[in-house]
């Protein structure tokens, strides 16, 4: 700033390309307006993907929820011999990357200008650890297994390394965009929402 600031005045607004609510708080947040859904009669549940304040909510949010849900659901059936255990149940962490990956591919769908804003941010040289690259495995496993039979007939394009490289931008960012999660004792209100945030 070049100037002092008063209590309370805005100096930084930017609106969000890519967003979802963390999902351990996904029945108390509304997936797209974020308001505190405690003490609301109108509420609209969508197990998978999250919860809205009201029905204007959902159906604002419609697009989005028919193609991320689909992705984010586990299959009711293994889809492989090769499924395990682990691809079904994800760790914090890992549910948190699909999540992230989830919506990335959507925006790469619904608006290519801000894909390309997310895809520019910087990974090169970023490195993962073997338990980084095991969980990208298992949300690539994922992602392929998904009962694509919901979703709108849109290809749905994930290259070898595509997972790993939005890890990449995740880390980059000390894993701002996911915010992996935090011991119960320490949450505060304000890391209720995970939002990626990148100036439209």
């Amino acid at each position: 700033l070049c100037c002092a600031a008063s209590a309370g005045e805005v100096v930084l607004a930017e609106s969000p390309v890519c967003w979802w609510v963390d999902m351990e708080r996904r029945h108390t947040v509304c997936a797209r307006c974020f308001k505190l859904l405690v003490g609301l009669e109108s509420t609209v549940h969508a197990d998978a993907y999250g919860s809205w304040c009201s029905p204007e909510c959902a159906a604002e949010d419609s697009g989005r929820h028919a193609f991320v849900c689909p992705l984010v659901r586990a299959p009711a059936e293994p889809p492989t011999a090769e499924w395990h255990d682990e691809m079904h149940e994800l760790s914090p962490n890992a549910t948190n990357l699909l999540h992230f990956a989830a919506h990335a591919l959507y925006l790469q769908q619904s608006d290519t200008a801000a894909y390309a804003r997310l895809w520019g941010l910087h990974s090169q040289g970023v490195g993962l650890e073997a338990e980084e690259m095991a969980e990208c495995v298992r949300v690539r496993a994922r992602l392929l297994a998904a009962d694509r039979s919901r979703m709108p007939a849109t290809p749905l394009e994930l290259p070898s390394g595509w997972v790993e490289d939005l890890c990449r931008k995740d880390k980059a960012s000390n894993f701002a965009l996911t915010m992996p999660a935090s011991a119960p004792d320490t949450m505060q209100k304000c890391a209720d929402i995970e939002l990626f945030v990148e100036t439209q």
